[in-house]
């Protein structure tokens, strides 16, 4: 019952994780890893059993070798035909590229977590701060998804934009059609956002009384300059526990 083991090995360690049990997680991978070595045919859980020895890695500061890994760890989840397991690992890379300083690098890798399905928060959110503090603002982070919102104070972050363009193209209601948002107009848009927050554009973003949806770099560096400018634009939040939403001051 080799892929039941497998099973019961990955759920320990995300269940340790989750309640930040890292010396279990780092117990519970070793032996992931030596019933892995025991079974090289078992591709997937390979690649799941690297991810996690990257993270550890991440956490214990030595964040060369884990960038390795996680890099060898999404070769290992592609060949195994893990798509899931290739976004972790991308998103894993992201991490470690914002940690040192690699802001191009991190946008690149988040990216294509998000292109797998894999929401790339809180790390991009991250990111994004990590930007204002580099051009050297100061940033207060709000949970998009628990700020007490009303349609009088969602609406002004909106300015101009067509009502479309208000909502995050990733939200589940949009992806599967549940939401048409070129059908709505202001009224039904609001009261939809304001029953679900995750069909809200991302991040929002406030510098006084000026209000901003979406992070569009040639906007913003305009608005509030930015010392270096993001390659892409990445706004995905598809997954419902995920705090987004940045406010700059």
């Amino acid at each position: 019952m080799p892929i039941v083991s497998g099973i019961v090995y990955c759920s320990v360690i995300s269940a340790c994780s989750s309640v930040y049990a890292l010396r279990r997680v780092e117990e519970w991978t070793v032996a992931l890893k030596a019933w892995c070595d025991r079974q090289p045919e078992l591709v997937p859980f390979s690649g799941k059993c690297m991810i996690h020895r990257a993270e550890i890695m991440l956490l214990q500061g030595t964040w060369t070798e884990a960038l390795e890994e996680a890099r060898h760890a999404e070769d290992r989840c592609d060949r195994g035909d893990e798509p899931d397991g290739v976004a972790h690992a991308c998103y894993t890379q992201g991490q470690l590229h914002r940690l040192r300083g690699d802001f191009a690098g991190a946008e690149e890798a988040y990216r294509r977590a998000a292109l797998l399905g894999r929401d790339p928060q809180p790390g991009l959110a991250l990111l994004r701060l990590a930007h204002a503090w580099a051009a050297g603002h100061g940033v207060a982070a709000y949970d998009l998804l628990s700020e007490p919102w009303t349609a009088a104070s969602l609406r002004p972050f909106f300015g101009r934009m067509a009502v479309a363009d208000w909502f995050n193209p990733t939200a589940p209601a949009v992806k599967d059609g549940r939401v048409v948002p070129a059908d709505l107009d202001e009224a039904a848009a609001l009261q939809l956002m304001l029953a679900d927050p995750l069909l809200i554009r991302r991040p929002l973003m406030q510098v006084g009384v000026q209000r901003m949806a979406g992070f569009d770099a040639e906007r913003v560096d305009a608005w509030i300059g930015l010392t270096t400018l993001p390659g892409r634009e990445i706004e995905a939040c598809p997954r419902p526990a995920s705090p987004c939403g940045p406010r700059g001051e």
